[in-house]
């Protein structure tokens, strides 16, 4: 190695003051790069930093995405509290089959024969047992005859309680898609639990039954739809759905789920009309228009401030130190005394008067960006006050799309249109069902008979007095 370096010195030492100078700039040259390439690198390591720190108390990101804690020790008994009463226990009702359990005639103690039947208590055990065969096959005889006035043939009508050319069931029907949507099984798994209950059934016949039920539900839908349009204010929000967008407007009872190609305002438009009066509780995207009156959500607020808390610099720190105390004032308000500012004047004195964002200099800061969003947005900020019926923030839509979640990280999401707007659909029904305390079978099965026979009436799933 000194050899190498001596033969270096010496090569140098013989060069002329032009190819130094012109080894010297290219080295300038080379250094300029290198530090150009370092300051993007530490961007993005900085990117990558805040990506890992992100949690859903700090961001919009699900839970399932938390770094799981490992569990400390408390020293608390195991098992319920004293007094909890508990729920496993289930009622069946009256029993299907009554089976009576003598006693034993040899007595397991003395070896002794009893003669006589001798009953000191009863003891009762109900129990709930899984079928052989839990279907039952039913073969239509339709008998057509012929007038004997018009001589023309006259055809059996199909029974309102089963679908024409159907092999099976809408009872039957029902329950698998309830099993596709609410337990998130694909058409193999589906296929393959028919197959334990002795239900003979093709991913196809599975196919071919969920467009017709994308057909069967299209009136309740277009009914929820219009009805959704004339409250006072509902819940909206939307999530990726393969490509496209599915988008939920929720109340309290119901729950409407879409899927739609963008996530821009055009979809808000269709979604709940140009002209719509009400108020739309959602989150600060841009694709909720001005035009509309807007509950901004205090949860995603009080995840922006946590986010300022966990940066490096102070003066986030300070901010979010203060707002968070704000923030907690709306779900948890203090006893309220003589002469004290109104929470709302609290807030616009500390973001206009008392909080001077510093640095001085013109980078952009998470405290910063936040307080200018909220200053543009104020009046959006405190609807709530005014309209008691009005929550401040948008969990009833984020609950809607939980399960249009789990299932696109189960079975992943739809690859066709119709396949979307089928499964949208049978969530819009699931999630509202639910809310109104409804079978979800049952309502299916209607749905499914009302589209086979039209003289019947299509179910609503309008929440009714």
């Amino acid at each position: 190695m000194l050899k190498l370096l001596e033969n270096k010195k010496m090569n140098l030492l013989m060069w002329e003051k032009v190819q130094l100078v012109d080894k010297i700039l290219a080295l300038e040259i080379e250094m300029q790069k290198l530090k150009e390439e370092s300051g993007k690198v530490k961007e993005e390591n900085t990117k990558l930093r805040e990506l890992l720190k992100r949690n859903s108390k700090n961001s919009s990101s699900p839970p399932s995405k938390d770094k799981k804690k490992e569990s400390k020790a408390t020293g608390k008994p195991l098992g319920s509290p004293k007094g909890h009463k508990g729920g496993t226990k289930v009622d069946f009702g009256a029993p299907d089959k009554i089976v009576i359990i003598e006693p034993p005639k040899v007595c397991p103690y003395c070896q002794k024969e009893i003669e006589q039947k001798n009953v000191v208590k009863k003891r009762f055990q109900a129990v709930a047992e899984l079928m052989e065969k839990p279907i039952e096959i039913t073969e239509y005889i339709y008998e057509d005859g012929k007038c004997p006035h018009c001589k023309k043939d006259i055809k059996a009508e199909t029974p309102i309680n089963i679908i024409p050319k159907e092999q099976y069931g809408p009872r039957l029907q029902a329950w698998l898609d309830e099993l596709r949507g609410y337990g998130h099984l694909s058409g193999k798994k589906l296929v393959k639990v028919c197959k334990t209950f002795n239900i003979a059934i093709t991913q196809g016949t599975l196919n071919n039954q969920l467009k017709k039920l994308n057909k069967a539900l299209t009136l309740p839908i277009i009914e929820l739809k219009e009805w959704l349009k004339k409250r006072d204010f509902v819940h909206m929000d939307e999530t990726g759905w393969r490509k496209r967008w599915m988008w939920t407007v929720a109340t309290k009872l119901t729950s409407l789920l879409e899927v739609r190609d963008t996530r821009g305002a055009k979809e808000v438009e269709e979604l709940i009309g140009k002209d719509y009066n009400g108020v739309i509780i959602c989150d600060r995207a841009k694709c909720y228009l001005k035009k509309y009156k807007r509950q901004l959500c205090w949860s995603h607020l009080k995840r922006d401030t946590q986010a300022c808390a966990e940066t490096k610099l102070e003066s986030d720190k300070k901010f979010a130190k203060r707002m968070s105390k704000y923030v907690s004032e709306i779900y948890h308000p203090p006893e309220q005394k003589e002469n004290t500012t109104p929470l709302p004047d609290k807030v616009k004195i500390f973001l206009k008067r008392e909080w001077n964002a510093p640095p001085k200099k013109k980078t952009k800061t998470k405290a910063k960006t936040l307080r200018n969003e909220l200053l543009k947005e104020w009046e959006n900020l405190w609807r709530f006050i005014s309209n008691f019926d009005i929550p401040p923030d948008n969990n009833e839509a984020e609950r809607t799309l939980r399960l249009s979640v789990t299932h696109r990280k189960v079975c992943g999401a739809s690859r066709t249109i119709w396949g979307a707007e089928a499964i949208s659909k049978l969530f819009s029904v699931i999630q509202t069902c639910n809310k109104q305390n409804r079978s979800v079978l049952d309502f299916i099965k209607h749905s499914l008979l009302a589209y086979a026979h039209p003289h019947l009436i299509q179910p609503s799933l309008l929440p009714y007095p």
